[in-house]
């Protein structure tokens, strides 16, 4: 995988199979990362260049969404408002965290999508501050800030069950 990067113009993501020729090129696309098994590939994708230049132009923050794709089908998702997204070791994960949008809250916590790739569902884990996957890949940690301070506390997450226990 690799980006086109172009001046004063929009990036394009290139995926290329080395065992086939299968290729996709994903417009407005950067960053790219592929899972540790190969069937996906993730990347950020920001608005057309010149819409850019405006937002830029006027102050206003670039938003910026998190794309997901399934290079065997070239089915692809994307999440508004992405702030970070990344894989786990083992491929089966993928997480989205979402741009803390509310400079003045006493509060870090922001939504947390997390998406099991093997079984194609996704779900909610709100008010999340930090998260880190293990090295191995199967289990996910986070920590929870949220406004007012009910629920704080570091999580733990079995991603082969889906099991969820507070540590703290």
């Amino acid at each position: 995988a690799w980006t086109y990067s172009k001046v004063r113009g929009d990036d394009t993501l290139a995926v290329r199979s080395l065992d086939t020729d299968a290729r996709h090129d994903i417009p407005r696309a950067s960053d790219g990362m592929l899972s540790s098994d190969g069937a996906w590939v993730a990347y950020s994708l920001a608005p057309d260049f010149r819409e850019i230049e405006t937002l830029e132009r006027d102050g206003d923050p670039v938003p910026r969404q998190a794309g997901l794709m399934n290079l065997l089908t070239g089915e692809s998702l994307t999440w508004d408002d992405a702030d970070s997204f990344g894989f786990s070791e083992t491929g089966s994960h993928f997480f989205v965290k979402k741009r803390h949008t509310n400079d003045d809250a006493d509060h870090d916590g922001t939504d947390l999508i997390l998406r099991n790739l093997r079984e194609g569902y996704q779900e909610l884990v709100g008010s999340v501050a930090d998260l880190a996957f293990n090295d191995a890949g199967t289990h996910l940690a986070f920590t929870v800030d949220t406004e007012g301070g009910d629920g704080n506390g570091l999580y733990l997450v079995d991603l082969a069950t889906g099991a969820r226990r507070g540590l703290d």
